[in-house]
């Protein structure tokens, strides 16, 4: 019997079966899959999920993504999934479900539970340290940033930090613009170039005797 395994970013199984490798870089997030049965490579993907995706949501896509393409080989023995990201496990283990990846990654861990005769385990594994098949897998996550997306973004469900995030960016673009573009307040703005929520803040907070300093 074969066993077969998955492991996230930099890092392969004991046994050498698969390797999932996930990256976000130059606004762009992708992952790759490489699925190996008795040393010999059977499966070798690579896949975009854009701009908005974070690594959290990269590297469950890439376990979901490895789920799905294992479906054949459930024969072949036991299946341990290996990953680097400690939080994408703990994600998968709490028995609360807040997010939809998570949700949908947990549904098909549960049809290759199903579809195997043997016990699909996750399991944990440190990155960066020298495991094989690490270089064809950075290759891999390299090309799937830069795969054209081919579905509407967003590919995956955007977090609410990330939407907070963008919120927040484009309130201080606005607000730069409109302070730079600003008639009044000549003498203000030649010492506060551009907006500064912290420092309107702190300044706030100012006793009469210590805002005349500043």
């Amino acid at each position: 019997k074969y066993t077969v395994c998955v492991c996230a970013n930099r890092v392969c199984a004991r046994y050498k079966p698969l390797i999932k490798y996930t990256v976000k870089r130059e606004g762009n997030a992708g992952a790759g899959i490489c699925i190996v049965v008795g040393q010999k490579i059977v499966v070798s993907d690579a896949f975009p999920l854009g701009k908005y995706a974070t690594v959290f949501q990269a590297e469950l896509m890439a376990i979901q993504r490895a789920a799905e393409l294992l479906q054949p080989y459930v024969g072949h023995g036991q299946i341990t999934i290996y990953s680097d990201s400690q939080a994408a496990l703990a994600a998968l283990n709490n028995i609360e479900i807040k997010s939809k990846v998570v949700l949908s990654t947990t549904i098909r861990l549960d049809e290759l539970a199903i579809s195997s005769q043997h016990p699909v385990k996750l399991a944990w594994i440190k990155a960066h340290a020298g495991h094989i098949y690490n270089e064809v897998e950075k290759k891999k996550k390299k090309k799937g940033t830069k795969m054209p997306i081919k579905e509407q973004e967003p590919v995956v469900p955007v977090p609410n930090c990330q939407k907070n995030m963008d919120i927040d960016t484009e309130v201080r673009k606005r607000w730069n613009i409109r302070w730079h573009n600003e008639k009044t307040a000549r003498q203000t703005r030649l010492f506060w170039t551009d907006v500064d929520a912290q420092k309107s803040a702190n300044m706030t907070k100012l006793g009469r005797n210590e805002y005349g300093d500043h």
